[in-house]
């Protein structure tokens, strides 16, 4: 990219939002089986391209505005508002699901979610039909001509404009996207509003402080986002202007989390509240019997073979190849295991190209995302979670309360949800360690595991009594209103 550094600033500006304002066309003219590789393929190329450009002396020009929209009063009696991308299949939608679920009857308000992308596919919409009785039901925010014309009528011809150039260091895209919630947030008035994950959560924001909102929640789900595809340069200067100002609580769902956004934000880790996931322990249940037993059979698994499996993104961090290398190392231990994958995602033809290659193609099952978790997770005698960066696993707790042993790389905030020895094992992941190593330490301890009946069947009281004591949905929501400062609201 060093070309680009002779560009003048104004030009790889202009070249980097002609990029992003071809996205959709592209997904619109690309086959559905090539938008995972193209959209990884131009987040990257526009990352670098943003990065080349970027110029701190810009953070200069945001000034939040000094007079909001609208005085706090105006927001007393307003919902609370969630955003996020969709309800795609993924853990921090599921703790999602489980506060706009659970929170309206304990406050007795509201409880809304935004979004920039339900409908655009099935996979965007994954709970959608489990929240579809909520009230209001999830939608997606207006789009940004409405939110200008809305911002214009509620509070004058220049308020649009005025936010835009406030972000004038920030890319097109997202200053598109804090319009859009912007506009709602006014017409709307809401309480709260709570950002969840990364990009929409701190264009959510960067809204609600133009607007007035009283309390701003923006949620880190992960660890660090350097760590993954969709992280831009911009995200830690929107971080940090976020971080100074009183109204905005930073939050995440693990201290290993919150650490480690602290230390790539250069800020006291006190700065982000702790709030962790809640399971669900009435959607998620052991199931045994006949039940299993034809699961299994549909999954191509003889009765008493043992089914090692996981469920995840076929992303690059949760390094699917290296679960086939571990597959591989169990499977030449014990030739009668199989093995099953649920799940989906840019990296689906090199997992199966390499289960072929190393032998595994008849015993190795690589399955669709599924809605039926509790009996995915009863079919199975180990569990195993290869990933190398992680925040709270939800799948991990849902292993766990399924009575499932785990076998999980220690990334991010893995070992917070393993009591070690008893729900399962975190195998430590050394910087000097090569992938083989990795996979002869996973084949280990599952080998260990398979061999011990008497160890795994404890696990089955072991795993819910953790979860139950430590993840509890009712403890979740209890802190999720304190950090709202609503707590001694509702009932």
């Amino acid at each position: 990219m060093d070309w680009l550094l002779s560009w003048p600033r104004a030009g790889v500006r202009a070249f980097t939002h002609a990029l992003i304002d071809l996205r959709p066309t592209l997904r619109r003219l690309l086959p559905r089986r090539l938008h995972h590789a193209t959209g990884q393929a131009a987040r990257w190329f526009i990352r670098s391209i943003e990065a080349a450009g970027a110029g701190a002396e810009e953070i200069d020009a945001f000034a939040p505005a000094a007079a909001p929209l609208f005085k706090p009063e105006a927001f007393a009696a307003g919902p609370i508002l969630h955003t996020n991308t969709a309800l795609a299949w993924g853990g921090a939608e599921r703790q999602l699901v489980n506060i706009l679920k659970g929170l309206p009857p304990k406050l007795g308000r509201p409880t809304g979610l935004l979004c920039l992308r339900l409908g655009e596919s099935p996979e965007f919409d994954f709970f959608a039909a489990e929240l579809a009785a909520t009230v209001p039901p999830p939608r997606n925010a207006m789009d940004a001509a409405a939110a200008t014309a809305q911002l214009k009528h509620l509070g004058g011809a220049l308020v649009a404009s005025e936010i835009a150039q406030s972000l004038a260091w920030a890319p097109k895209d997202f200053v598109a996207d804090v319009l859009r919630f912007a506009g709602e947030f006014a017409a709307q008035r809401p309480r709260v509003v709570h950002g969840w994950q990364d990009g929409v959560g701190l264009a959510a924001g960067f809204a609600a402080l133009a607007v007035g909102v009283p309390c701003i929640v923006v949620a880190g789900r992960n660890v660090r986002p350097t760590n993954f595809s969709y992280y831009r340069p911009y995200m830690h200067t929107a971080y940090w202007l976020l971080a100074a100002e009183p109204r905005v609580i930073l939050c995440n769902n693990s201290a290993a989390g919150a650490s480690d956004y602290a230390a790539w934000l250069g800020m006291d880790p006190m700065r982000i509240r702790v709030v962790r996931n809640g399971i669900d322990d009435g959607h998620v249940r052991r199931i045994q019997g006949a039940e299993v037993k034809a699961f299994r059979n549909e999954l191509g698994v003889p009765d008493a073979a043992p089914l090692i499996g996981s469920i995840f993104r076929l992303y690059p961090e949760k390094r699917p190849l290296l679960w086939v290398r571990a597959a591989q190392l169990i499977g030449e231990r014990l030739p009668e295991a199989h093995f099953a994958v649920f799940g989906s995602g840019s990296m689906e033809r090199h997992f199966v190209r390499e289960a072929n290659r190393r032998g595994l193609g008849s015993r190795l099952r690589l399955m669709p995302p599924t809605q039926k978790l509790s009996l995915a997770l009863s079919a199975l005698d180990v569990f195993v979670l290869t990933s190398q960066y992680e925040g709270t696993p939800n799948v991990v707790l849902e292993a766990a309360l399924a009575g499932v042993p785990v076998v999980a790389m220690d990334a991010g905030a893995v070992a917070e949800t393993v009591l070690e020895g008893r729900t399962g094992y975190v195998v430590p992941d050394r910087a000097a360690m090569c992938d083989d190593d990795r996979a002869a330490c996973i084949a280990d301890r599952v080998v260990a595991i398979l061999r011990d009946a008497a160890w795994r069947h404890q696990v089955t009281r072991a795993g819910p009594e953790f979860v139950r004591a430590h993840y509890g949905v009712e403890r979740m929501l209890a802190e999720t209103m304190a950090l709202y400062g609503l707590d001694n609201e509702g009932s």
